[in-house]
């Protein structure tokens, strides 16, 4: 189903999203700025269209909805975490990145466990205060893993 597909690789939501900021609104524009072969750019457009997730517009798309929040038990959650934290890796790879990549494995104490949690969320909640009423000119991608091993 549409979903299977959509969550099947990072690149489907950043097209999807793209097409809300106003410079990144043509297949060429997305296809240079994700270094993607324009013809796939092209394909994820039409099927997305066909979702009714974005419309074509003379040479463009807009963006029409399709904020999607899965369920944390839903089957597509954990490909749509790794799809991410992998193009995360690939970015770290990049010289030119400006990126920031931060991972750390430590100990701790266990009474500091749940202020970790909390911080974490506090971040989350901050991010989205921000970015919600922001304008759509350029994407990011978050991505925050608090874990006990």
């Amino acid at each position: 189903g549409q979903e299977a597909v959509y969550f099947s690789a990072w690149h489907w939501s950043a097209i999807h999203f793209f097409t809300s900021c106003p410079s990144y609104q043509t297949a060429d524009a997305i296809a240079a700025k994700l270094s993607l072969n324009k013809s796939l750019v092209i394909h994820c457009l039409h099927l997305l269209e066909s979702w009714g997730l974005v419309r074509g517009k003379g040479k463009g798309w807009a963006y029409l909805s399709g904020e999607f929040h899965l369920d944390k038990d839903s089957p597509f959650v954990i490909q749509h975490h790794s799809n991410w934290r992998a193009r995360g890796v690939l970015d770290a790879q990049d010289p030119k990145s400006k990126g920031i990549h931060y991972t750390n494995v430590q100990t701790l104490a266990r009474k500091d466990l749940p202020g970790l949690r909390a911080l974490a969320l506090q971040f989350i909640s901050q991010c989205n205060e921000l970015l919600g009423p922001s304008e759509a000119e350029e994407q990011v991608a978050i991505t925050c893993d608090v874990f006990e091993l």
